[in-house]
C-alpha cells in the first residue's frame, strides 16, 4: 500500500470564546448534579490546548474512516474512552447509529419550549450543519437564570 506524500492543507480554526459559557458555569446551582447528569463536561472548559495542536491534527484526519490515519496505523477513540473521558456511564445503553429520521421542527419546538415562528427565525444552516448560532443559544442560556432570579424574588418577596 503507498501512502507517497500527503498533500498538506491550511485551516484556520476560529479560537472559541470560552469566556461566557465559564460565566455560566458559577451559575449552576447544583455542579455535583450536573456532572452527575452530563458527565465532565465542565471541566472541558479549564483544559489548556497547545498551539498549533489541532491544525496539525487535522492533517491527519481521515474523514472517510473518521479516524486519524498514519503511514503505520490509524487512531480512533472509542465509545468506551470518551466516556471515561466525560465520566459518562455507556453500559447497557444503546448507541446513536445515526440512521435515526431527523425530527420535525414543530416538534423540536415543542421540545424546547419555544415558539414555532421563534425556532423557525433562528434556526439556520452553517457549513452543511444544521442548528442555531452560538449567539442565540448564548442569549437563551443567559435568559433563564434571569428569569428564575425573578421568579423567586416574587414568590419570596412580601406581599
Amino acid at each position: 500500500m503507498d501512502f507517497g506524500q500527503r498533500s498538506v492543507k491550511k485551516y484556520n480554526l476560529i479560537n472559541p470564546k470560552i469566556d461566557e459559557l465559564k460565566k455560566l458555569v458559577s451559575s449552576i446551582a447544583d455542579p455535583i448534579g450536573f456532572r452527575d447528569r452530563y458527565g465532565a463536561l465542565i471541566s472541558l472548559l479549564t483544559l489548556r490546548m497547545e498551539e498549533g495542536l489541532l491544525q496539525t491534527l487535522v492533517q491527519f484526519y481521515d474523514p472517510v474512516y473518521h479516524c486519524f490515519t498514519f503511514p503505520d496505523y490509524q487512531l480512533m477513540p472509542t465509545l468506551e474512552e470518551y466516556a471515561q473521558l466525560l465520566h459518562i456511564p455507556v453500559a447497557d445503553t444503546v448507541p446513536f447509529s445515526g440512521s435515526e429520521k431527523l425530527p420535525e421542527h414543530s416538534s423540536l419546538a415543542k421540545v424546547l419550549y419555544m415558539k414555532k415562528s421563534e425556532f423557525k427565525n433562528n434556526f439556520t444552516t452553517k457549513g452543511g450543519l444544521p442548528g442555531f448560532t452560538a449567539k442565540f443559544l448564548m442569549g437563551k442560556v443567559s435568559y433563564f437564570p434571569v428569569k428564575v432570579v425573578i421568579l423567586l424574588w416574587s414568590i419570596c418577596s412580601p406581599c
